[in-house]
C-alpha cells in the first residue's frame, strides 16, 4: 500500500512540472512499469517455492445468509385510507456503499498464441470455444510438493502464455465478467483433465493467478482440492474463510450453487503479505453476448399497464447459475440490454404525460399486483435475487426481487434517486421525489427527503411502510 501512494505523489508531482518534462515523465512512468512487471514475474516465479512450504490450517465459515430473518410467506396488504399517512421513521443506519474496483493489473506477458498442434474444443454456456489443447501432466498426490512441482511444470512449459490469447478472445468475444471470465477458465480446465478434478483446480488456479486474480489453492483433510477466491462483493450460502482479514469463498469441482457448507478445516499455503497478488472478483454483469438458444415469451398486465416481450434462455441460465450475492450488484448489473430497452419502451409509452408522482404510482401499483408473491425458499428450495429480467420468467417472485425491478424502472425512466432498503425479513425502495414536499412515511438522507414506496406491501401507495416496520431502521444499499 505504502509503495503505491508513493508512485501516486511522485507520479502527481511529476504531472504538474508541465509538458516541458513529458518525455522525461514518460520514460520514468516506463521504468515503474518495467520494475512492476519484474517485481509481479517474481511473485509467480516464486509461487511454486510458495507451494511448496507447510501449508496452515485454517477454520471455515459456514456460508451466511442474504435474508437470516424469514420473510413472510404471502403479501401484505395494505390497509385501504384517504389519504397516506405521514411520519419520519428512524433515520436508516449508514449506507453501504459499493467497493471500488481496483485498477487493472498490468499484463505480464503479451497474449500472443505460442504454435501448438491441435485445438480442444469445449462448451461454455451457448458457445464453443477451441483453444489449444495443451499436453500437461497429472496431479500426483494432492500434497503441497505434487501441487508445487505440477505448478512448476506448467511455468517451464509456459502454458500460460500458450493459451492466454484465446481465453482473451473469448472473453472480449462474449464481454464476460469477472465471473464469467472464472467460469471460461473453470470449464477449459475441466475440458484438458476430463475426470481429474483435482488436477482441473490446480490448472485453474494456475491460469487465474497468472490472469491477475488473487486467487488461492487450499485442501481440506480428505485430500479435497479447493479453490479459495475472494470477491469484491460479499457471497452468500457458501463457506469462506478469513485470510489476514479477506474473506476467500471455498469452491469445490463444480461452480454451482454450494451444496456443502460444512468441510471442517483447509489447509493453503502463506503468501507474501506485502505483495500484489492481484485483485478480487466483481460481480458485476455488463451485458454479456452470447449466441441465443430461443426464448421464453413473458406476458404481464394489471390494471391500464400490459408488458409483453421475450427473454434469451441463455440469460435465464446465467442468471440461474449465479453466485448469491448483494441485492445492489442485481440492480446494477444488465443481463441484456436488448431486454432492457425493450421494457423501458414498454414502460415509458404508458407513463408518458403523467406526473412524476403519478408515474411512480402506477409503476408501483403494477409490480405489486402483476406478479403472483412466493419466497424464494417455496419457489426454489434456497434463496435467489433476481437479476431484472428474471421477474419475467419465473412465476413469483418476493420483495428484492420486486425492490430491483422498481428501482431499475424509477431510476431508468424518471431519472430519480432511489435506495435500496434492507429490513431484517424485506427489502423495498425509498425514492428522493423533485417535489421535497411529497407526502408519506420517509427518512431524511443527505438534507433530502426519501419516501417510501414498497412494491411488496400490496395496494399502498406512495409513502406508506408496512406497519411492522415503522419503527425498524434499514440499511440503504446503494447501487
Amino acid at each position: 500500500m505504502g509503495k503505491r501512494v508513493c508512485l501516486s505523489v511522485i507520479l502527481s508531482f511529476l504531472a504538474i512540472a508541465g509538458f516541458a518534462q513529458i518525455d522525461d515523465y514518460n520514460q520514468f512512468r516506463q521504468q515503474i512499469l518495467n520494475d512492476y512487471n519484474t517485481y509481479r514475474t517474481q511473485v509467480l516465479d516464486d509461487y511454486a517455492k510458495f507451494l511448496n512450504t507447510v501449508w496452515k490450517d485454517y477454520d471455515s465459515f459456514r456460508g451466511e445468509l442474504l435474508f437470516p430473518d424469514k420473510k413472510p410467506k404471502e403479501n401484505s396488504l395494505a390497509p385501504k385510507v384517504d389519504d397516506n399517512p405521514q411520519s419520519v421513521i428512524p433515520t436508516p443506519d449508514k449506507p453501504t456503499k459499493p467497493k471500488p474496483q481496483p485498477s487493472a493489473p498490468i499484463d505480464l506477458k503479451p497474449e500472443v498464441p505460442s504454435p501448438f498442434v491441435d485445438n480442444i474444443s469445449f462448451p461454455f454456456y451457448t458457445a464453443i470455444i477451441k483453444a489449444p489443447n495443451i499436453n500437461v501432466q497429472h496431479l500426483e498426490e494432492a500434497d503441497e510438493k505434487s501441487i508445487s512441482r505440477l505448478w512448476s511444470e506448467y511455468q517451464k512449459n509456459s502454458i500460460y502464455s500458450k493459451i492466454s490469447a484465446s481465453l482473451q478472445q473469448a472473453r472480449l468475444a462474449y464481454n464476460l465478467n469477472d465471473w464469467l471470465t472464472y467460469v471460461l477458465v473453470r470449464m477449459y480446465s475441466d475440458a484438458i483433465y476430463a475426470n481429474d478434478a483435482n488436477s482441473s483446480l490446480v490448472l485453474s488456479h494456475y491460469i487465474l493467478v497468472n490472469m491477475g486474480y488473487n486467487v488461492r489453492l487450499g485442501k481440506n483433510s480428505n485430500n479435497r482440492i479447493l479453490l479459495l477466491v475472494p470477491f469484491m462483493q460479499n457471497i452468500y450460502g457458501r463457506p469462506f474463510l478469513n485470510i489476514n482479514g479477506k474473506r476467500y469463498y471455498i469452491f469445490f469441482e463444480n461452480t454451482g450453487r454450494a451444496d456443502d457448507n460444512s468441510i471442517g478445516a483447509v489447509y493453503t499455503c502463506d503468501l507474501p503479505q506485502d505483495a500484489y497478488l492481484g485483485k478480487s472478483i466483481n460481480l458485476v454483469l455488463e451485458n454479456p453476448q452470447f449466441p441465443n438458444n430461443g426464448y421464453t415469451e413473458y406476458n404481464r398486465s394489471y390494471g391500464t399497464m400490459t408488458l409483453k416481450g421475450r427473454i434469451s434462455n441463455v440469460d435465464i441460465q446465467i442468471g440461474r447459475d449465479y453466485p448469491q450475492t448483494d441485492v445492489p450488484v442485481y440492480a446494477a448489473s444488465s443481463l441484456s440490454a436488448e431486454f432492457r430497452k425493450d421494457l423501458l419502451g414498454q414502460v415509458a409509452a404508458q407513463i408518458q404525460g403523467l406526473s412524476e408522482y403519478n408515474a411512480v404510482s402506477k409503476i408501483l401499483d403494477f409490480i405489486q399486483h402483476a406478479f403472483k408473491y412466493k419466497t424464494d425458499w417455496d419457489q426454489f428450495g434456497y434463496e435467489k435475487s433476481f437479476f431484472v429480467e428474471e421477474n419475467f420468467c419465473y412465476p413469483n417472485n418476493d420483495c428484492e426481487d420486486r425492490a430491483i425491478l422498481m428501482a431499475f424502472l424509477v431510476r431508468g425512466l424518471l431519472h430519480l434517486d432511489v435506495h435500496l432498503l434492507y429490513y431484517p425479513g424485506h427489502e423495498a425502495t425509498a425514492i428522493r421525489f423533485s417535489d421535497q414536499s411529497t407526502k408519506g412515511d420517509g427518512y431524511i438522507y443527505q438534507n433530502s427527503k426519501y419516501i417510501i414506496c414498497d412494491p411488496t406491501y400490496v395496494g399502498a401507495g406512495v409513502g406508506q411502510c408496512m406497519p411492522e416496520y415503522e419503527n425498524v431502521k434499514p440499511t440503504v444499499e446503494l447501487w
